[in-house]
């Protein structure tokens, strides 16, 4: 028999003295339970060593997975702390060390406060919030200096402060740079009160609304437009703030917002568009609705930009004004009454109607300019503006086309009818008595009176025949009316005559002549390099706008003693673009025509010698040409004209020389500078030996009497040729230069010809 003993410590102690025995200790087991026993006892051996082996795997996953929480709790994107209520750490992430600048083993031991920049006191009361945290998540950020004195921004989240066992309470915390996010924050902001700024101060008003069309936004120019508050107009309706009209029509009118959204586009409207404010002021407005996008391209809102140019409309509306009116009398200009009577000749050629077109001529108003002063003018001007406007229809159309002259567009009227009216006028006007500072003035008008209809072309051709009635009214006595009836009339027999003379007093009016210069050359090469020489040539620009010669003007104007006028106009217009167009290093000297009967004016004289002493023009630099025709017509008076303009040091050129009769019996008499050869002898001189004969004669008599001679009409390089062989002095024509505007010559230059 075994005896098992199981001391009270439970070791279980064999007997084998085969009997069976008992001890105060243990008891007896019989050989089958000892068997079962020992069985049981490997199967609970074999169970405790399987739990074992577990145990150890798990361990080894414990280790495995604390290795692996310790390398993403050191390398973790964002810092974790533990510390102290005072603020001592006592943990921290590698990551938290690295954005303190401290080796994580230096870090522990010291206060996270120590690396808060402390200049603002309120920063300490934050952080102590944040690590006293009993409930709750806290967020605080704050600005950090590293060990190495860089600054950054960190955003601390604090869970509630625990308990430690034997640490006492801590307080963890998550710990991340934002340093980044600041930046772009700042530079938004910035960039928001830079917008903001100028929103602020930008001279336009600005609104911006939601997708709603509901404002959220107003800007100060915005309040004062529309008299609304920020305040009060955000949450309102744009249409409830921004009040728009039609300005004639005065409709209500809407920013089409639906379009600006749906199509994505900038909307504007600028005319006739007025907002009106809650005290009844008015503004003229234009205004630009454009949508909001988002990144994505959706539509956030709209932002409305509207500028108050009330000013601008009324200065263009007074400019309009200006354009269209006479400054002094009120009446609508020649502008705006072509335009009239264009629209007029339209409805007579549309509807077979017929209107009428009076030309106004006042007689005897030089006489109040000259004797009162211009004053007295502008003043009668206003007056007879009130008489005569008093007696026509406020559907006709009564103009001012400058100095004395008026033009009169009676509508829907009969032709006779309106010769009723304008003989009503010249009553009218002969009854007026003008009075000024004790002077008694009698003024009169003669009208030239013409029908609008449809047999007539165009309105230049209207104004034509209205001027060449007018022309003929005064012709017949003055201060009477004469209809047009057309150039086969008996009384309109020289109408034609006098259309010239109307083309030419509306091209001075106008301003419509120009000059052109054309090249005198000097064969001798010395002459040429010391002085440049032009003849000014005179042009006429047609309504058309073309360049043509005046010549048909011209002689009407002699005629009928105009050219005192065109003559002036050249001189002057001569000296005064002098120092502009020949201000070149060698000195220049133009020749200017004068008519015949320019000679005989004394009043002539005296401009010549003021427009030469105003423009500071050498007098040596002007050389007159007369033609010898006029010269011999006005002997005496063409030589006392002379020499009285030679004393100053004007020179003289006797032109188209040959062409009279007893040339050179006059010659002697003419103290003259130049003799200009007729071109009808230069022309032909290479096929006609009489013409060269002439040309050889008139040269040779010049230089006896010491005067220069100047081919004219040189028109190809064998004449040239020639007139070196005979030693003419100065050639000019088209195979020398081609006339030029003077403007051409001013760009261009006085250039060295080669013949």
């Amino acid at each position: 028999m075994i005896e098992i003993l199981v001391n009270t410590t439970g070791d279980i102690i064999l007997n084998s003295r085969g009997a069976q025995s008992q001890s105060n200790n243990g008891r007896t087991f019989t050989t089958r339970e000892v068997v079962d026993l020992i069985h049981e006892l490997k199967v609970k051996q074999q169970q405790l060593e399987s739990q074992n082996e577990k145990l150890r795997a798990t361990q080894q996953a414990l280790r495995l997975s604390h290795e692996k929480f310790m390398e993403l709790y050191d390398f973790a994107p964002i810092g974790y702390i533990s510390v102290k209520e005072s603020g001592l750490i006592t943990q921290a992430n590698l990551t938290a060390a690295l954005l303190l600048g401290v080796d994580r083993e230096a870090l522990f031991g010291t206060y996270l406060s120590d690396f808060i920049d402390n200049d603002d006191k309120s920063v300490f009361q934050q952080f102590s919030k944040l690590i006293r945290n009993t409930s709750g998540i806290e967020k605080c950020e704050l600005k950090f200096v590293r060990r190495d004195g860089a600054n950054f921004f960190a955003l601390l989240e604090s869970g509630p402060m625990r308990q430690q066992e034997f640490s006492g309470p801590e307080c963890r915390m998550l710990f991340s740079d934002i340093s980044d996010r600041k930046r772009m924050e700042e530079a938004l902001l910035k960039e928001k009160e830079r917008v903001q700024v100028t929103l602020e101060s930008i001279g336009d008003a600005v609104i911006t609304t939601d997708e709603n069309a509901i404002i959220d936004y107003l800007n100060p120019i915005a309040e004062t437009l529309t008299e609304w508050s920020r305040e009060a107009a955000i949450g309102k309706r744009l249409d409830q703030v921004f009040k728009i009209f039609d300005e004639q029509t005065q409709a209500p009118l809407t920013v089409p917002l639906d379009k600006c959204l749906k199509e994505k586009k900038v909307i504007s409207f600028t005319q006739n568009c007025v907002l009106k404010a809650p005290s009844n002021q008015e503004y003229g407005v234009q205004y630009t609705a454009a949508p909001i996008r988002k990144y994505d391209d959706s539509i956030l809102g709209i932002v409305l930009v509207f500028s108050n140019i009330s000013e601008i409309r009324n200065l263009t509306r007074q400019i309009a004004y200006q354009a269209s009116h006479d400054a002094l009398t009120g009446l609508v200009n020649r502008r705006e009454f072509e335009k009239r009577l264009s629209r007029a000749l339209i409805s007579a050629k549309e509807s077979k109607s017929t209107h009428a077109l009076c030309y106004l001529d006042l007689d005897h108003f030089k006489i109040v300019n000259d004797t009162a002063g211009h004053g007295a003018g502008d003043d009668l001007l206003r007056k007879l503006t009130g008489l005569l406007s008093s007696k026509i229809r406020s559907r006709d159309t009564l103009a001012r086309f400058g100095g004395d002259e008026f033009s009169l567009l009676l509508d829907n009227c009969p032709l006779e009818k309106a010769n009723q009216i304008a003989k009503s006028l010249v009553a009218s006007v002969s009854n007026f008595e003008f009075e000024w500072q004790g002077q008694q003035f009698e003024i009169g008008v003669s009208i030239g009176v013409v029908a609008v209809n449809s047999e007539v072309s165009t309105p230049a051709d209207l104004m034509s025949r209205a001027d060449v009635a007018c022309y003929t009214a005064k012709n017949k006595g003055r201060n009477r009316v004469h209809v047009y009836e057309g150039e086969g009339g008996g009384t309109d027999n020289h109408h034609n005559e006098i259309r010239r003379v109307a083309e030419l007093s509306s091209t001075l009016k106008e301003n419509r002549f120009r000059l052109y210069g054309q090249r005198i050359l000097a064969l001798n090469p010395e002459v040429e390099s010391c002085e440049a020489s032009y003849e000014l040539l005179l042009r006429a620009v047609t309504d058309d706008g073309e360049i043509e010669l005046p010549g048909n003007i011209i002689a009407a104007a002699e005629r009928y003693n105009m050219m005192a006028s065109v003559d002036r106009w050249v001189i002057g217009t001569a000296l005064h673009a002098y120092a502009k167009t020949f201000s070149g290093s060698i000195p220049t000297m133009i020749g200017i025509n004068l008519s015949g009967n320019s000679l005989t004016d004394d009043g002539l004289l005296k401009y010549i010698r003021d427009e030469l002493s105003a423009t500071g023009v050498p007098p040596d630099r002007i050389c007159f040409e007369i033609t010898e025709m006029a010269a011999i017509s006005n002997l005496s008076h063409a030589k006392r004209f002379i020499l009285n303009l030679k004393e100053i040091g004007c020179r003289f050129a006797l032109d188209d020389f040959g062409s009279g009769l007893s040339s050179f019996t006059y010659l002697k008499n003419l103290p003259v500078d130049f003799l200009k050869i007729d071109g009808s002898f230069v022309q032909d001189m290479a096929n006609d030996k009489i013409d060269r004969a002439m040309v050889a004669a008139i040269n040779q008599v010049g230089h006896i009497m010491g005067i220069k001679t100047i081919a004219e009409c040189v028109e190809s390089q064998e004449i040239i040729e020639q007139l070196k062989e005979l030693k003419v002095d100065y050639l000019q024509g088209i195979a020398i230069d081609e006339p030029k505007p003077l403007d051409e010559i001013l760009i261009h230059g006085h250039k060295k010809i080669v013949i």
